[in-house]
């Protein structure tokens, strides 16, 4: 299943899953918005390679603004995957050679004081690397995917029933044109249970997948098998 694995690209989407309470959304100002975040890196530009391959690049590093401990360990997380990144595709510009990342993007998610922090990376060969943060400005803690959970009053189990359920609702939708098409031989049948069996397995959906909330609705990232050429 790991060499399955190395072979798929990972198509990242996001799934509404569940709404956590019955809490109306209150428009008043809390306090807590996008000024408790600062960037690490904020640079846009055009680049030009050694075999002159002009292309546009855009990297934005965020950073959490809290005099904490534990912003401070999350920080240095997000520098080390995502900062660690964008300078080495600023050492490439250097040496004029082509670039690997042209994309580091944040998108915040606050929930009242709880920010949740979605960063992502575009890659070549159109892949992509997402990770998320959540961190409660209200007594500084970081809340891992448990945390989420059970702030939304969900077992693991049921997180775990309800997001195969729905991967394997988008995985066969993605696939059914290709399935009962030209495509869907023999080869393509076995091809397409090896992959959506790999998409619904434990080693992919888990009690530790990436997860936010947004408005108080839990969302999941969660990488889908695909197929050469897709």
């Amino acid at each position: 299943m790991k060499k399955l694995f190395s072979a798929l690209l990972a198509a990242l989407l996001l799934l509404n899953l569940a709404a956590c309470g019955e809490k109306e959304p209150d428009d008043t100002p809390s306090g807590y918005d996008d000024s408790l975040i600062s960037e690490l890196y904020s640079e846009e530009g055009e680049y030009t390679d050694a075999e002159n391959n002009t292309l546009a690049y855009s990297y934005h590093v965020p950073r959490i603004v809290s005099e904490t401990a534990v912003a401070a360990a999350l920080n240095d997380e997000i520098a080390d995957q995502f900062g660690a990144l964008v300078q080495e595709q600023k050492n490439m510009m250097a040496s004029r050679v082509s670039l690997t990342c042209l994309s580091v993007t944040w998108t915040s998610y606050w929930n009242d004081s709880l920010l949740c922090l979605v960063v992502r990376a575009e890659m070549d060969g159109d892949t992509s690397m997402t990770e998320t943060y959540s961190y409660d400005f209200f007594g500084g803690k970081r809340l891992m995917s448990e945390d989420l959970l059970a702030r939304c009053e969900l077992s693991t189990q049921d997180f775990i029933t309800a997001a195969r359920r729905t991967a394997a609702n988008y995985f066969d939708e993605t696939y059914r044109d290709a399935l009962s098409g030209s495509m869907g031989g023999a080869d393509f049948i076995a091809s397409y249970a090896e992959r959506r069996a790999w998409t619904l397995s434990d080693e992919n959906i888990n009690a530790e997948m990436r997860i936010y909330l947004d408005g108080g609705a839990l969302h999941m990232i969660v990488p889908i098998g695909s197929f050469a050429g897709a």
